[in-house]
């Protein structure tokens, strides 16, 4: 599964967010910099896309390394 990292292109809102792209999307190409049009509560808004991942079940993890300082 596709998920998508944008920001609103109207400056709406400067923070990126993330979308899952449907399944009958799945198949086209998309790349860093292409535009979209997505769903949002306040209805239909346009997006810059700014990056692309790919998930398995359509979570996203993140793995927290903590460095410890040796002296």
């Amino acid at each position: 599964m596709k998920i998508i990292q944008a920001v609103h292109i109207k400056g709406i809102d400067k923070h990126k967010r993330y979308w899952k792209v449907p399944d009958h999307l799945q198949p086209i190409r998309l790349r860093k910099g292409d535009e979209a049009a997505v769903e949002t509560k306040s209805g239909p808004q346009r997006i810059k896309i700014v990056a692309v991942v790919t998930s398995k079940d359509g979570f996203l993890y993140w793995k927290i390394c903590i460095k410890s300082q040796v002296k």
